[in-house]
């Protein structure tokens, strides 16, 4: 079950890291504390690092938008044929 709990705040002036030590406890009694300050551990802390300072951007391959582009076509047109309208079966004269 997934449950949010929405809040306002104001970022810090100067760059920070931010934790959010959580517990939580299972329908069946078991509790795991996520606080361990360690990222490589098996119950980390959730943070957020927030900076003045704007990440690097990523470069980004559009290959799997051209591929979408192109089987949309293809499914577009597949629709188009089997929906077009179909002649009268005319028998031809004896």
């Amino acid at each position: 079950m997934l449950i949010e709990f929405p809040f306002v705040a104001v970022n810090p002036k100067d760059s920070t890291r931010l934790t959010w030590p959580t517990i939580q406890t299972y329908s069946n009694g078991e509790v795991v504390e996520w606080a361990n300050t360690d990222s490589t551990a098996k119950t980390p802390v959730s943070s957020t690092i927030v900076s003045d300072t704007p990440s690097t951007p990523v470069k980004v391959s559009h290959t799997s938008l051209y591929i979408s582009l192109l089987a949309l076509l293809l499914a577009l047109t597949a629709l188009g044929v089997a929906l077009r309208p179909r002649g009268l079966e005319v028998e031809p004269p004896r």
